[in-house]
């Protein structure tokens, strides 16, 4: 017996070791190519079955991530901000179906909107996000400035994403405990359950102890971000924490420590769409998922659990191009024995990459942009949402995000997704050069300009007193600028120039350093 019992124990681990194997070669993977720089931490029934730090924490101080590095949560902060008002209901101090004009009465529709309707998104308040013209330093500057607005749908009829609404579920919870938001947070959620390392504005964390944000990390490239403030966040996203703190969330939750179980099932049912109080409410491989992302300037971030079976998900990155959704789906497929398929090396198609650059009409109002861009292959639309692009064959591509293909064919691209394919001819397509400097000012055709290698060049050019930019197809979702005074960056400030006739080459044999040559004729 003993001898059996020996044999199993040691199938077992070799078993988890395995499987620990396989779930770091899906992060691993994501992380040698540019999608993943940051912690992750997986549980079940709350043994931790795989953890594990990739990348820097602060590249310029040679810095690497580690289990106790911070990293803001952005929109993971909601779940905590919806356990704090449920918390309240639980203790009679709050109601769900209590209107908003208890609190706010001169708000429009406020008569018809309940905390319910905050919680799940479906208020139809205007959502700062919008334009973010909406001021956030002060309760009374956001109000009086609200009470301007009308809704944008008639409250409970909707679900559209708002962090106005948790906004101001972060002033209610004040209002209610006589505590500000973040004491409320720490008394309620934080301290029950164990979160330590948590807490609000990521900017007063010693360096040592948190993560750096960026746009991207990319090997040895990278490009930070900027700090946003905190009052910009607050109780919608401005929490910053740790994967074992989040894990400790996760366990306070499922060991319902928190909250009683019928207020954690209400959590956990949809309102509209798949969106519950406070939580997206998803069915993955027939498995109820309850989940939330986060993610603005600098950080990524997710939090995914499984509650029938006690399974955590926690992803932390502080890289704007970590593909944390594809990363979620991978994890998960693994977790569940079902088939997926890993990124391959890149370095071929970084190699051929040049033969595709260029613009495509997808449809009448549709552009796809294929470029180089945060040190990855990118495809651009003419809406402004970026993806990266991998390898999908020899020569072929992918977007995995979306599950589109890409092929390319007598200067043509074959673009598939979904089951249906079209063929597109590349554009003539090319770097112009606009601004008040211009005879054609801003509003009008761009100075066209000719390639010559990695070179974009345009001569004889008259120009004003003024400035110009740099942008491809007459179109702004590419585009260069002032970055400093030796090198342009993409989005970049105006340049200003002298009047005169000038040779005007554009730089682009280091991507990293774009250069500008302004040479009088």
């Amino acid at each position: 017996m003993r001898i059996l019992l020996l044999i199993f124990l040691l199938l077992a681990g070799k078993t988890n070791a395995q499987s620990e194997q396989r779930l770091h070669a899906i992060v691993n993977a994501y992380y040698q190519i540019g999608l993943f720089n940051g912690n992750v931490q997986i549980t079940e029934k709350g043994k931790t079955i795989f953890a594990g730090s990739y990348g820097y924490a602060d590249m310029s101080a040679g810095r690497k991530n580690t289990a106790a590095t911070r990293f803001n949560a952005y929109s993971i902060t909601k779940p905590v901000t919806a356990t704090v008002l449920l918390k309240l209901v639980a203790e009679g101090k709050l109601n769900l179906d209590q209107r908003l004009s208890s609190f706010y009465p001169s708000m429009p529709g406020s008569d018809s909107i309940t905390i319910r309707h905050l919680l799940s998104h479906t208020s139809g308040i205007y959502n700062y996000n919008n334009d973010f013209s909406m001021p956030v330093g002060s309760e009374k500057e956001m109000i009086d400035w609200l009470e301007k607005k009308p809704l944008d749908f008639k409250p409970g009829s909707q679900f559209r994403y708002s962090n106005t609404g948790y906004f101001l579920l972060g002033f209610i919870i004040e209002k209610v405990t006589g505590m500000s938001y973040e004491a409320a947070v720490r008394q309620y959620v934080l301290s029950p359950a164990g979160m330590q390392e948590s807490g609000f504005d990521l900017r007063t964390v010693s360096d040592g102890k948190k993560a750096k944000g960026y746009m991207y990390i990319n090997g040895k490239k990278s490009e930070e971000a900027p700090v946003w403030d905190y009052r910009e966040l607050y109780s919608a996203g401005g929490m910053y924490t740790t994967t074992a703190d989040l894990q400790r969330f996760h366990r306070v939750l499922q060991d319902g420590k928190l909250l009683p179980d019928s207020l954690m099932q209400l959590s956990d049912k949809p309102c509209q769409k798949n969106y519950g109080l406070g939580w997206f409410v998803d069915s993955i491989a027939g498995k109820k998922i309850v989940s939330h992302s986060g993610g603005a300037t600098g950080f990524r971030s997710y939090l995914i659990r499984d509650v029938a079976n006690d399974i955590c998900i926690v992803l932390l990155s502080n890289s704007e191009m970590s593909d944390i959704v594809v990363l979620r789906n991978k994890l998960l497929a693994e977790l569940n024995g079902q088939p997926y398929d890993l990124p391959k090396n890149i370095k071929r198609l970084q190699q051929n990459f040049y033969k595709y650059e260029g613009a495509y009409n997808i449809t009448n109002s549709l552009t796809l942009y294929l470029h180089r861009g945060k040190g990855m292959l990118m495809a651009t639309t003419n809406k402004g949402r970026s993806s990266v692009l991998l390898p999908a064959g020899k020569d072929d591509m992918m977007i995995e995000a979306i599950g589109a293909y890409l092929s390319f064919k007598n200067d043509s691209l074959i673009f598939s997704q979904k089951g249906e394919t079209v063929t597109v001819p590349r554009l003539k397509a090319g770097w112009g050069i606009t601004g008040s400097a211009t005879e054609n000012g801003w509003g009008g055709r761009d100075v066209e300009m000719q390639r010559e290698g990695k070179k974009w060049i345009a001569r004889k050019v008259r120009l004003k007193e003024g400035v110009i930019k740099f942008r491809y197809n007459n179109d702004w979702v590419l585009n260069y600028g002032q970055s400093n005074v030796l090198y342009l960056c993409k989005d970049g400030k105006d340049i200003k120039v002298a009047p005169g006739t000038y040779k005007i080459v554009l730089d682009l044999t280091d991507e990293d350093k774009v250069q500008l040559h302004l040479l009088k004729e």
